[in-house]
């Protein structure tokens, strides 16, 4: 059976082909030719990967092939792109991956997890649940959105949505299982410059995840 292509394997192919091409402040130029969301140059000095993909971490298979075809008319010679685009044409078949289990954000004891089914994933908390966070709801084609989080942290805690005060309230529950400066800087690094660009599209920042 041929491999499946992965949102990841395509994404890190994207951010490739424009980082090997492009010189940190003609980056922002390109995105933006391309149909994504503008930036300065400042912030692809600081990687031009992690600028690429913090663009296209939302988008689906389909989006990413597309963008990827684009991609090639301008760098014919992006060999690893050019090999996933023809895979997909050629079978027709990507994983997106699916999230049965997403436990994460323990704020004391890390949980004990034990696999009482492995033919469907389904795991059990055998100690320190209260601890820590257990998102169990569909993820969609766009991925984990803060949204998402959002909205279901209102609804598990009865609170109002959308509602700024409830995201205060879920990010500092966040904070609160990271154990390290940096790890705090990072998190805190993050929402403050992409929340105002990316808004409802913001991917969500996971922290401390023990199991996808």
């Amino acid at each position: 059976m041929p491999p499946l292509l992965t949102l990841v394997e395509l994404r890190e192919a994207i951010a490739d082909a424009i980082a090997d091409n492009k010189k940190a402040y003609n980056v922002p130029t390109i995105c933006t030719a391309l149909g994504l969301v503008s930036g300065d140059s400042n912030e692809a000095f600081s990687s031009k990967r992690v600028y690429v993909r913090s663009r296209i971490i939302t988008k689906s298979i389909g989006e990413l092939v597309d963008l990827g075809e684009k991609l090639l008319e301008r760098y014919p010679d992006a060999d690893d792109l050019e090999n996933m685009i023809g895979l997909f044409k050629a079978t027709g078949r990507g994983v997106t991956g699916h999230i049965k289990n997403l436990i994460f954000a323990a704020d004391g004891p890390k949980p004990e997890l034990v696999l009482n089914d492995a033919l469907n994933n389904t795991i059990e908390i055998v100690e320190n649940s209260e601890y820590c966070l257990v998102y169990d709801l569909p993820i969609s084609s766009t991925g984990l959105l803060w949204k998402h989080l959002v909205e279901w942290w209102s609804k598990k805690n009865n609170l109002p949505f959308p509602d700024k005060q409830t995201e205060y309230d879920l990010f500092y529950r966040l904070i609160k299982s990271l154990a390290s400066p940096p790890e705090k800087l990072l998190f805190e690094t993050y929402f403050k410059y992409f929340h105002p660009k990316l808004a409802g599209e913001l991917p969500a920042l996971i922290p401390q995840v023990y199991l996808r």
